[in-house]
């Protein structure tokens, strides 16, 4: 037997040939004219009898319905989502065969063993291990780039951790992705999946405001938080990069937002803050909401109504104060600070 590789620009397909061949993974449709000749030649006149996707994307599969306009007698193999995936691309029916966990297909003298992995980052992802090379094709499970688990698949932490540990019991040399360079660290690739989130207890205040009044209530919240014993840090949206701001909302245990009013809308920093959260990791996470207004002060009220439908978990009622907030205003919000550094205290065992 033997694997051949096929890529360009870091976009990668792979052809075992047995008795029977498969071409696994396809290319993005920009590719497409260069895979079906890429994989003409390197048959030389043969035939596939299997295409094989680990991933179902418009960019995964974008050469597969040319491969399979060429090779029409070319079954498709995928997981059942991706199967579906595929099926609603394409409006048409085609012959498949549906990937099991653990399933192996033999192509005399070679054979591939299918492990269903959902949810990294797909819902269809799976991956093919071939024995004989000690080979895994992945799909977009791993990548080579060094930033690839904590930009894509860190928000998945519990299925990265279970495929990991599933892949532990396979003899692999190699790993072959989809998208960028053949992986060799095996064990530091599997080691990066299966270790633990670091959660530590702690909160982030995040604030906007045109005239101060809004500021003097976020340094308010994140004090009485900080003296409840809780690591808090304080944001202003308007002058930090969004990058250290999505890493702070993502990392935390809850969050408090403090915005003003503007037009009758909340700034644009504040959405900008709001819509980068993490939803699938952040989901639940506790928040508690504030803010300045000179009139109806609508900008609280959006972002609350935000928030609340991104499954955010919202610490009673906003706080609203006309302008520059009273003394009692401030007692009000302190109270407001310290019930909420219980409630994320609280949220620790959960």
């Amino acid at each position: 037997m033997q694997i051949k590789y096929i890529g360009k620009n870091g976009d990668n397909s792979y052809i075992i040939s047995g008795e029977k061949t498969a071409v696994v993974e396809c290319m993005k449709h920009e590719n497409a004219a260069y895979h079906i000749k890429a994989v003409e030649a390197a048959l030389d006149g043969g035939e596939p009898d299997y295409i094989i996707l680990d991933h179902v994307s418009p960019d995964n599969a974008g050469s597969a319905e040319a491969l399979m306009q060429r090779y029409g007698g070319a079954r498709i193999i995928a997981s059942a989502a991706g199967i579906k995936n595929l099926s609603e691309m394409l409006n048409r029916d085609f012959d498949y065969i549906l990937a099991k966990d653990d399933m192996t297909l033999e192509l005399g003298g070679a054979s591939l063993i299918f492990k269903i992995l959902p949810n990294l980052p797909w819902t269809d992802s799976m991956a093919a291990y071939c024995p004989e090379e000690r080979a895994l094709f992945c799909g977009s499970i791993f990548n080579s780039d060094s930033g690839y688990f904590k930009n894509v698949i860190s928000p998945y932490r519990d299925y990265a951790k279970n495929a990991a540990d599933r892949l532990r019991e396979l003899d692999i040399l190699k790993i072959f992705p989809a998208y960028g360079g053949e992986i060799t660290d095996i064990s530091g690739v599997l080691d990066e999946y299966s270790e633990p989130e670091e959660r530590k207890l702690s909160a982030a205040v995040f604030y906007a405001s045109h005239y101060g009044y809004t500021r003097e209530m976020a340094e308010a919240v994140a004090a009485e938080i900080e003296g409840c014993g809780m690591s808090t840090r304080l944001f202003d949206v308007c002058g930090t990069d969004l990058a250290e701001l999505k890493d702070a909302i993502d990392s935390c245990t809850g969050f408090a937002v403090g915005t003003d009013t503007v037009n009758r809308n909340a700034p644009e920093d504040i959405w900008r803050l709001i819509t980068a959260i993490d939803m699938v990791n952040g989901r639940g996470k506790p928040c508690m909401i504030f803010g300045s207004c000179g009139w109806s002060g609508e900008g609280v009220y959006l972002i609350e109504r935000f928030l609340k439908s991104i499954g955010m978990k919202l610490f009673k009622k906003p706080l609203l104060v006309k302008f520059r907030m009273s003394g009692d205003e401030r007692e009000k919000l302190e109270k407001l600070a310290a019930d909420f550094a219980k409630e994320l205290s609280g949220s620790e065992g959960e």
